[in-house]
């Protein structure tokens, strides 16, 4: 039994349980990002390459957007100083 838990102890150590679960970055000026802003150009295309469904959904999550910056300007004079 004391083998077995040995053996099994070492494979613990020589195997990686834990798999890099962080994107590997390739050489950007930030860090921290691994995404580029859109131009406006490639940000025109993505609209007008959506169908109602997305435009729809994008409307959406931009109301969403909105309502929480609102929710957040209503909140940062409680907030300053």
């Amino acid at each position: 039994m004391d083998t077995i838990l040995t053996e099994i102890e070492e494979i613990k150590e020589t195997v990686d349980l834990a798999p890099e679960t962080r994107p590997k970055r390739k050489n950007h000026s930030s860090p921290e990002v691994g995404f580029r802003p859109l131009t406006e150009e490639e940000k025109d295309e993505f609209l007008n390459s959506l169908d109602a469904k997305g435009q729809q959904i994008l409307a959406e999550l931009e109301g969403k957007r909105t309502s929480s910056i609102e929710s957040a300007e209503e909140a940062a004079p409680l907030c300053g100083p």
